[in-house]
Formats: C-alpha cells, structure tokens, sequence
C-alpha cells in the first residue's frame, strides 16, 4: 500500500515545487513578495496537491515505472488541476488574476508531479 516514505516524498516535493512556482511567479508578476507565493503555494499543494498526487499514485499502483506510468501520472495531475480550475472559477468572482491563478494551479501540478517523480527515481535507484 502506501508507506509513510511516500507521503513524506509527496510533501517534499511540494514543498520544493511551491519554492520553485514562488520564485517564477515573483519574477513573472511580481505582485507581491515571494513569501506571500510561498505561503499560497505551500498550502495549496500541501492541501489539495498531495491528497491528488496519492489519489493519482493509488490509481496507478499496478504499473511498473515505465514512460507510460510517467504520462499517465503526468495526464492525472493535470486532470485533477482542471477540476480544481472548474472549481475556482465557478466560486471566485472576481477577474483581477484569473490566468495568474489557472497558470499556478496547472504549473503546480506539473511541478509536484515532475518533482516527486525525480524523488522517486532516485529512491528507486538507491
């Protein structure tokens, strides 16, 4: 099933991933300071990213690590980001940074996936 060497690399992961979107988005918009990005980015992907990252891991349990595993994961990190997409725009009214807030929320989940399978990799390696 799922160790707790798992979860502890989904949370690394997203910790890492909000650092690196912090920093691009500080760079990109430059709204506010990176610690508020960081603080956005840290709870979202800590509260939405890795319960969906495991969701995605449990999905795909059955498969070997193959290129297919890799897009497939790739494919359902994205897919549970448009849900969540769906979901703010359908809550949030207001248009002041909606496309900040779609890149983000597509950006990190790409990052988390992309990171945790780096992680992953390297664990499989060892």
């Amino acid at each position: 099933m799922f160790t707790k060497v798992a979860i502890v690399r989904k949370i690394i992961s997203s910790i890492i991933m909000s650092l690196f979107l912090s920093l691009v988005l500080l760079l990109i918009h430059g709204y506010t300071s990176f610690f508020v990005y960081f603080i956005y980015a840290a709870i979202g992907s800590l509260i939405i990213g890795v319960p969906f990252s495991i969701v995605t891991d449990l999905i795909l349990s059955k498969k070997k690590m193959s290129i297919s595993y890799l897009l497939m994961g790739l494919i359902l990190h994205l897919v549970f980001a448009g849900i969540i997409v769906i979901l703010f725009i359908f809550v949030e009214s207001d248009d002041v940074y909606p496309n900040v807030l779609v890149n983000s929320v597509f950006g990190a989940a790409a990052g988390l996936w992309l990171v945790d399978s780096i992680l992953k990799g390297i664990h499989i390696r060892r």
